[in-house]
């Protein structure tokens, strides 16, 4: 018996030291000592990004409120509009940016869309008009490339974009009151594309929608009552997709993440508040990254 005692006596000692404190910070240490913090005054053209992507060839390009800046790894170009240059940038003032399967990068904006094409070195403003002459005008808040190549644009109370290159035909989903197969909302926060091929579509503040290209119908999620079988909260800022295939939905006003899978949602939610403006935050659940945005 004292020979079990004092094995276990040893293992967990070799336990403490393995987890000292100490070890922690070292390890820790190791993995952020390249971290590196640029700023205005190492060339980036403002302190508030909003949107980054890497290239095929590697730079990676920034989007902030005061143009698009390139870094190659040592220095920063920035980009910004130029008044009578209609290759120029069309507004300094940077939401999203997307990098589509032809190397172009599609600019969030707020008043359209912008592409720009690397080969080039130009931009050119996406004035494409649907049959009946509405185009992507004011503020845009995400822009994403499905699976068949067609580029998705959400906007600030003009609904949804769906834009077809090779038939050249652009489509925008509004919301028609009394219709339950139309989008809940105008006003879009984010878009995402699910393993299945499902548009997910979240709203400023009526929940959660998803586009079946099958049926050209939107199905509704938003926040119940009681608080089962729903999302934690209506006003969505970002979605994404676990290794199982379950939606996890970021509300902007509660702490907290919803689950959707498909035909249900679950929600988890602490119940606290966030007495911060515009906090990024990572959540790892599984293989689930949320981004959040906390308003007071």
């Amino acid at each position: 018996m004292k020979r079990i005692f004092r094995c276990i006596a040893a293992f967990l000692f070799l336990l403490y030291i393995l987890f000292l404190p100490g070890r922690a910070e070292s390890a820790n240490a190791s993995v952020y000592h390249n971290l590196r913090n640029y700023t205005v005054d190492d060339g980036l053209s403002s302190n508030h990004v909003y949107g980054i992507v890497q290239d095929s060839i590697g730079f990676i390009w920034f989007g902030t409120d005061n143009g698009l800046c390139r870094f190659d790894g040592c220095e920063f170009r920035s980009y910004t509009h130029t008044d009578g240059d209609r290759s120029s940038i069309s507004s300094n003032n940077i939401r999203r940016l997307m990098l589509d399967s032809h190397g172009q990068i599609w600019l969030a904006l707020d008043n359209g869309v912008d592409i720009y094409t690397p080969a080039t070195d130009r931009f050119r403003h996406f004035d494409v008009r649907t049959s009946d002459g509405a185009c992507v005008t004011g503020q845009t808040t995400e822009v994403i490339e499905d699976r068949e190549g067609e580029i998705w644009i959400a906007t600030v109370n003009s609904g949804l974009f769906r834009w077809n290159p090779v038939t050249e035909c652009l489509t925008v989903y509004r919301h028609v009151p009394g219709d339950d197969t139309s989008i809940a909302q105008d006003y879009i926060s984010t878009i995402y594309e699910s393993k299945d091929g499902t548009i997910w579509i979240g709203t400023y503040s009526e929940g959660l929608c998803a586009f079946s290209k099958q049926t050209g119908c939107f199905t509704h999620y938003r926040k119940e009552t009681d608080g089962r079988n729903c999302i934690s909260d209506n006003s969505i800022d970002a979605i994404t997709e676990d290794s199982y295939g379950a939606q996890a939905v970021s509300p902007i006003m509660t702490i907290g993440m919803g689950r959707a899978d498909c035909n249900v949602s679950t929600a988890w939610q602490s119940g606290r508040r966030a007495n911060c403006l515009s906090v990024r935050t990572v959540v790892r659940h599984s293989t689930v990254f949320l981004n959040r945005n906390f308003v007071p």
